[in-house]
């Protein structure tokens, strides 16, 4: 985008109202996600500071597949500071996509000891949202660091339902053998969410292991689970 066409956007854009600015991010969110050669990365940015959380939200899911390492800052920040919860779980999502490509070889490992302690040190604050808190385990769950084993099991044993799910989302995003008895024994779960959960993680780690679960989970009595279960 040229200098006068740059301009132009952000003259008009404190016109338009806060409903359709949301409605215009999100729906480049999801364009963004099915064609990878549009790039709206500065626009996403730029809506870092915009007055409404749901812009704020939108332009971080749309940054799901970016690699500018550069905006992690800025990102971190809103995890760490933003007012809104839903924000501030958008940024942590972001956050973790940055552990993945790194663990991944797509982005330069230098950055991990760094993103991954600030990802650790939000997680250990009390006064860290339990909605937030499961969003960075599920990121942390692809970082090679001492401490994330034991957070995966810590959450996984607790009671509350939502974090179980994110340990074993984790356990996925690990891709690491060592949860397979536990994956496979959610995809009895009498809980359509955690087989469906359960299902996506054998596809992530990996392990020949899952076949005969998953294959039975393909006709499971929920849709979500079947297409989870076939997907994996």
């Amino acid at each position: 985008m040229g200098q006068a066409a740059w301009a132009a956007f952000v003259s008009g854009w404190t016109a338009v109202s806060d409903d359709r600015r949301r409605a215009i991010v999100r729906h480049m969110a999801d364009i963004a996600e099915d064609n990878f050669v549009v790039d709206f990365a500065p626009v996403f940015a730029y809506c870092f500071d915009d007055a409404a959380p749901a812009v704020r939200a939108a332009a971080l899911d749309g940054l799901w597949d970016t690699t500018d390492i550069s905006l992690i800052p800025r990102i971190s920040k809103l995890m760490q500071e933003d007012p809104d919860e839903q924000v501030r779980v958008a940024a942590a999502g972001a956050l973790g996509h940055f552990v993945l490509l790194a663990e991944w070889g797509q982005l330069p490992e230098r950055i991990l000891p760094g993103l991954v302690e600030t990802l650790l040190a939000e997680f250990d604050k009390e006064s860290t949202a339990v909605a937030v808190k499961r969003i960075l385990l599920e990121g942390l769950g692809a970082a090679s660091h001492p401490r994330i084993n034991g957070l995966i099991v810590e959450a996984y044993e607790t009671d509350d339902q939502g974090l179980q799910l994110s340990a074993v989302f984790a356990m996925g995003n690990s891709a690491d053998r060592r949860w397979t008895v536990t994956v496979e024994g959610e995809m009895d779960s009498p809980y359509e969410e955690m087989r469906a959960e359960a299902a996506r993680a054998a596809g992530s780690i990996g392990s020949s292991d899952f076949v005969p679960k998953l294959a039975e989970l393909a006709y499971d009595e929920d849709l979500a689970v079947q297409i989870a279960a076939i997907a994996s």
